[in-house]
């Protein structure tokens, strides 16, 4: 038996079922969890119920009503210790957990903060606030049901950062479960979402999953609980209304669109979310989306992929809306590009534009230095995010507005470097895989968006890597935190190549048009003329500049975070941060030195009085400090990153 035999299962149900269970059985929940794989499952159609056999006397029965076990009533177990048994409580632990497909307002989907999550969605910003003249009637206060919301996520995270992802079991998660679910109940739309994504994250980590990543998981429950901090201590009714998020997207009408397609990229997120999301733009060069992200695995991208866009009636699918182009009448977006499917909306198919000239190309056009500090920038906090996490005070990040699809995507020109360039091209923490090229003056590596089996990112990069001396188009995502480094989501070969023959020729299928998805599109090194560049030739060319960030240990608190969000407050007593403490101090950042030394001394207060009774206020101010030492190292990394690409910092 594995997720997929059982039905989702709302999570209140799954709570409640740990929850009845005593202190010493739900010692032993998580070893029954994975016992409870091997169970067998069988489903009764008629009756809407899938039917778990424990052994010969033991059964699990769940019914199903509208696609869910959605009451504890529907989930009877025929043990005697029933309902407070470990039968009930690991089948339901081992189902997916079903939550409203609901859009907070800040991004397409709930991703996992992995990099298969297309623009923004592995980070997204606070969603777009209204302006001053159109501020909502909302209180400037939360609601009696909104502040108790908060504070059991709030507890739920501190627990979370308290334990450590490896203490985190399946009791940990159906309390997050539980508190995401009256957060949504409460209208907290947003740090609900975010919430899920970090359960989305704890249950990856237990099963093994591909897609799970510490780093993001770090990333994601830094933002929920800087979230959760500016919500419960803002009274500004723009802040509260922005970071409450809403329950569905709101569209606003755009009229009519001549669009054309760029590119697709694949969605495979935590939270069972899969699909693809295409970008086009219109005729001034303003970038909008078409998404197609429905609940499924790896297999629902490619059928995405070939599936019908569902805008407005076109009759073609997101692979054809890639090459060619359509034409909208009634058109409506939300604020961060998104294309509304709904109502009203009409659309037929036209002619696409190849990247080298048209709208298209005027995305090219801006300066590669422009593109990179537009990017870096727009990343950075405010510095007195930095002064309170120094002080060890958690201060959320300020409320931003909505990212808008392509804002955070690097439209470049680049050349392949040859295998003899590397040396040259590529710096520390070069992995294998990377692809050396040139912008402009400037060199970097390409490397894979995702490592995942399903999608065709590192097979295309290694048919390129034996490109050397080709020009191509390339529009990519960029890595703050690793200077020099992009990764490509598609590219495009020059239509005229140079005729000498050194360099090498990218011959594209027609159907193409001349441009490849590299998460869906497969090369073949058969589309590859290669040229007679020598790995000789290619060293000559220029140095990489001196990255001026390098001496600056930064690492050191970024690594402490992701520890401490692994091992929880015992990794955070180590001797060795108080090693990279001094090494920060060394290097000339007392305020970084400072915030690793306050988690440190958090981490080690007493949890217990002398009477040897908890003392649950150590876990909340340990969280705090926690979050300061997250938030400082994330605008550091930033900060640092701007210097680093050499662009002129603000």
């Amino acid at each position: 038996m594995n997720e997929q035999d059982l039905p989702p299962v709302a999570a209140p149900v799954l709570a409640d079922a740990v929850d009845a269970l005593s202190p010493r059985l739900r010692k032993r929940l998580d070893a029954t969890v994975a016992k409870a794989a091997a169970w067998e499952t069988s489903a009764d159609q008629a009756a809407n119920t899938v039917t778990v056999t424990v052994d010969e006397d033991t059964r699990v029965v769940l019914t199903v009503r509208d696609g869910a076990v959605r009451i504890a009533e529907d989930a009877v177990c025929s043990c005697l210790l029933a309902p407070a048994c470990l039968h009930r409580a690991a089948v339901l632990g081992l189902a997916p957990v079903s939550e409203p497909l609901e859009d907070p307002g800040s991004s397409l989907v709930e991703g996992s903060g992995s990099p298969e999550n297309p623009a923004n969605l592995a980070n997204p910003a606070i969603p777009e606030s209204p302006s001053a003249e159109e501020a909502p009637d909302e209180p400037a206060a939360l609601s009696s049901d909104q502040q108790a919301a908060v504070e059991a996520l709030r507890a739920a995270a501190a627990e979370l950062i308290d334990t450590g992802l490896v203490g985190a079991g399946l009791a940990t998660e159906a309390t997050l479960r539980r508190a995401v679910h009256t957060a949504r109940a409460a209208g907290l739309h947003l740090p609900a979402a975010i919430g899920n994504r970090v359960a989305a994250q704890l249950r990856g980590y237990r099963g093994r999953a591909q897609d799970h990543s510490l780093p993001a998981y770090a990333d994601e429950l830094r933002t929920l609980m800087a979230a959760l901090h500016t919500l419960s201590t803002s009274t500004d009714p723009v802040t509260l209304e922005a970071l409450r998020g809403t329950a569905r997207r709101r569209h606003e009408k755009q009229g009519g669109l001549r669009l054309v397609g760029v590119f697709s990229e694949p969605v495979i997120a935590g939270s069972g979310m899969a699909g693809v999301l295409t970008c086009v733009v219109d005729t001034d060069g303003a970038a909008w989306s078409v998404p197609a992200v429905t609940p499924g695995g790896p297999a629902q991208v490619e059928n995405a992929y070939d599936g019908p866009v569902g805008l407005g009636g076109a009759a073609l699918s997101h692979r054809e809306l890639v090459r060619d182009g359509v034409i909208v009448s009634g058109a409506a977006a939300s604020a961060d590009g998104s294309l509304s499917h709904g109502a009203g909306v009409r659309a037929v198919r036209a002619s696409g534009a190849s990247w080298w000239d048209g709208p298209i190309d005027a995305r090219f056009a801006e300066p590669i230095g422009e593109q990179l500090e537009r990017v870096l920038t727009g990343r950075v906090g405010p510095p007195a995010a930095a002064r309170a996490a120094a002080s060890g005070v958690g201060l959320a990040p300020g409320v931003g507005l909505a990212p808008r699809i392509g804002d955070d995507l690097l439209f470049v020109t680049a050349t392949i470097l040859g295998a003899g360039a590397a040396a040259t091209a590529t710096g520390p923490g070069t992995k294998p895989g990377d692809v050396p090229v040139r912008l402009g003056d400037r060199f970097a590596v390409l490397r894979s968006v995702s490592d995942h089996k399903a999608l065709a990112y590192a097979d295309n990069l290694r048919i390129l890597s034996q490109a050397t001396g080709l020009r191509i188009r390339v529009i990519a995502r960029l890595d703050p935190e690793r200077p020099g480094v992009i990764s490509p989501i598609a590219v495009s070969p020059n239509p005229d190549p140079d005729p000498d023959p050194a360099q090498s020729i990218l011959r594209l299928p027609e159907s193409w048009q001349g441009r490849a998805c590299l998460g869906l599109d497969r090369l073949h090194s058969s589309m590859i003329t290669s040229g007679d560049a020598t790995p000789d030739q290619a060293a000559e060319l220029p140095p990489r500049p001196t990255d001026t960030t390098a001496a600056i240990p930064v690492h050191h608190l970024r690594t402490a975070v992701e520890r401490t969000a692994a091992g929880g407050r015992r990794a955070a007593r180590l001797a060795s941060v108080h090693d990279d403490a001094r090494r920060l101090a060394a290097a000339g950042m007392p305020h970084a030195a400072a915030v690793l030394t306050h988690l440190a001394t958090t981490a080690a207060t007493p949890d217990r009085d002398a009477y040897g009774r908890a003392v649950p206020e150590t876990v909340g101010v340990f969280a705090q400090a926690w979050l300061g030492a997250a938030l400082f190292a994330s605008a550091a990394a930033a900060h640092l990153a701007v210097t680093a690409w050499g662009c002129r910092e603000e």
